[in-house]
């Protein structure tokens, strides 16, 4: 494998000072890019559960906040969860325990092109989408 060192090495050879030190800012620019990309990817979780909480609902609330206030005195919240269904598509879910063995589930689906698309009854009656 080349390292970078070999590859500026071998290119500083045949490149003057000023040319040299501009490939240099390039492929620094490129480095962060692919670390920003790789950060992206690896935190799709967190994206996938805030594009449903940022959904927006009744009378410029949130899905979170409608979901917030409309639960939470009566319910046991148990929470947003998050599932890998395919490479880049998620199941994002909160769910409410209404007694030992009822649970209210709100799901929607995630697609690659990160557009969310209800996939429970609840979820679809929330916000009338």
């Amino acid at each position: 494998m080349i390292t970078l060192a070999q590859t500026l090495s071998s290119v500083s050879r045949n490149m003057s000072c000023r040319r040299l030190a501009t490939a240099c800012a390039e492929i620094a620019v490129l480095s962060l890019i692919a670390l920003t990309l790789n950060c992206y990817a690896g935190d799709d979780y967190a994206f996938a559960e805030q594009t449903v909480k940022g959904l927006p609902c009744a009378d410029n609330r949130t899905v979170d906040e409608v979901l917030g206030r409309k639960h939470l005195a009566t319910y046991t919240d148990l929470g947003w969860r998050v599932l890998a269904i395919a490479e880049h598509v998620y199941l994002v879910e909160r769910a409410f325990l209404v007694s030992q063995s009822v649970q209210i589930r709100y799901q929607w689906l995630i697609e690659p092109a990160g557009r969310p698309e209800p996939m429970s009854e609840h979820a679809r009656d929330l916000c009338a989408f």
